[in-house]
C-alpha cells in the first residue's frame, strides 16, 4: 500500500497520499499489536520517506530529481 502511494503506477498524479496515509495508520496499529523490531523498523522507514514527500514533488506535482530537492 506504501509503495503505490509513494510511487503511483497509474492516473495523473505521481504519488498518492490518501494511500501513504493508511499504510502508516496500519504500521502504527500493527506497532500497538506487535511491538517487533520488523515492525518498527518498517513503519520509520515509511515516515521517514513520508516526511520527504514534499521535497520529491513540485507544486505543480511534477517529479523533483533529487540533486534539485530541498534537503534540508
Amino acid at each position: 500500500v506504501f509503495n503505490e502511494g509513494y510511487s503511483a503506477s497509474m492516473g495523473a498524479d505521481l504519488t498518492r497520499e490518501d494511500l501513504t496515509r493508511e499504510a502508516i495508520r496500519l504500521g502504527r496499529l500493527l506497532m500497538e499489536l506487535l511491538p517487533e523490531p520488523e515492525v518498527m523498523g518498517l513503519l520509520a522507514l515509511m515516515l521517514l520517506h513520508q516526511s520527504r514527500r514534499p521535497a520529491r514533488t513540485s507544486a505543480g506535482g511534477e517529479l523533483v530529481l533529487l540533486d534539485e530537492q530541498d534537503r534540508s
